[in-house]
């Protein structure tokens, strides 16, 4: 029997992992939603120093991995979709006797972050009669869309969900092609804490280009950095930092000692967001050149962007996924088609030689991206949740 309700509604928020330093966003969601007791599932809960479990309560499906469990985990990945036994409908890690003893909780919504989730509990969340939402974020309807068994296994979760949230045009429109109504999905960007993001005085003598992100194909972080080293040879005051790792750093640093760049150009790994804010605030321009790589990937709504912009920092990036949402080209940074790095130098090389421009760009670039504050986003994120509660009743 639920409890009475003069208490906060409880929300169980299923993803993935917890903390992931390039899912900031989904950490201030886990914190900052005041409407309900949240309590996260997850299979692991990674930097916990910086991303402590402040406001919720969390359980860890494998609370400790080793380098040798993630091996024959991915090992027995391919092993089944090999054998066509990858497919399921439940977590085979999380066994049912401990579902049960968690939503012995009585949950009254259920938040699904990722599809990929969803194709495991779908069946669980549907048994136990917890109304629940799913929310997409990039590859898992993009990528993962490309592979019909993962599709199959994903149609259950989007008929049985109250409602689906996305984070780009593109998500909508392959929810619809695929018979959803359109009533049932939701556009809600994550959204940014404005106020947390103030820029710092800049230096005259040199104008500084940062990037941020993961090392991944879908970034193409080496058409920034050639981008970067056509811009550099009309404008030697000019450095980037890239912040971030990933499968590809080993490549971009053998192509900056190539460009000759390993002067100019820092790499600091992967960093907590308050090292990230750090660096946005002393750059002078954002740059990203994102894509869709032959794996179909796409990006969501990519945060670092909109952090840029919260840092009054002009933007030069691509025509992809929602980022022509977050930059207006012409007034608030410049936009250029996907792999075109020499458009994306020249823009690189205006903003290089024009400090006026960059500072009139970035004051327009903090003032549009306010209207996705993550304070009100993550008011109508409630407002999504507790609708399906209403809907239930």
């Amino acid at each position: 029997m639920h409890e009475k309700r003069n208490k906060k509604p409880k929300l169980l928020l299923i993803t993935p992992a917890l903390g992931i330093r390039s899912e900031v966003w989904l950490y201030r969601q886990a914190t900052v939603i005041d409407h309900f007791d949240v309590h996260v599932l997850c299979y692991n809960h990674q930097n916990q120093v910086d991303y402590p479990a402040s406001n919720c309560a969390v359980t860890e499906m494998q609370p400790s991995m080793s380098k040798l469990s993630r091996g024959y985990r991915k090992c027995r990945r391919v092993i089944r979709k090999w054998l066509s036994l990858s497919a399921t409908t439940e977590s085979r890690e999380f066994g049912a006797s401990k579902w049960e003893q968690l939503t012995a909780n009585n949950f009254d919504a259920c938040l699904v972050h990722y599809g990929t989730m969803a194709t495991k509990f779908t069946k669980r969340l549907i048994d136990s009669e917890i109304p629940y939402v799913i929310h997409f974020n990039g590859f898992d309807l993009s990528q993962k869309v490309l592979d019909p068994d993962y599709v199959r296994n994903l149609k259950p979760g989007l008929i049985a969900a109250s409602r689906l949230i996305v984070v780009a045009n593109y998500m909508r429109d392959w929810l619809i092609n695929q018979g959803i109504d359109s009533s049932k999905i939701v556009y809600l960007p994550y959204g940014v804490p404005t106020e947390q993001f103030e820029a710092e005085p800049k230096t005259e003598q040199e104008c500084r280009f940062l990037m941020v992100g993961r090392l991944t194909h879908k970034k193409s972080p080496q058409a920034t950095i050639r981008a970067f080293g056509k811009c550099h040879q009309q404008h030697p005051q000019t450095r980037l930092r890239i912040v971030g790792d990933g499968l590809l750093k080993k490549e971009c640093q053998q192509l900056v000692t190539q460009l000759n760049l390993t002067s100019v150009v820092t790499f600091l790994g992967a960093q907590p967001s308050s090292t990230v804010q750090r660096e946005l605030a002393t750059a002078d321009v954002f740059v990203q050149h994102s894509v869709t790589p032959e794996s179909g990937d796409r990006e969501g709504w990519p945060v670092a962007i909109a952090e840029a912009a919260a840092s009054s920092l002009p933007i030069v990036s691509t025509r992809h996924a929602s980022i022509p949402e977050q930059v207006i080209h012409g007034e608030t940074g410049f936009l250029v088609e996907e792999t075109d790095w020499e458009g994306m130098a020249e823009y690189m090389s205006q903003l290089a030689r024009n400090r006026e421009n960059r500072t009139a760009m970035g004051a327009m670039a903090k003032k549009h991206i306010s209207k996705w504050d993550s304070h009100n986003q993550i008011q109508s994120l409630q407002q999504v949740l507790l609708s399906t509660i209403h809907d239930e009743k």
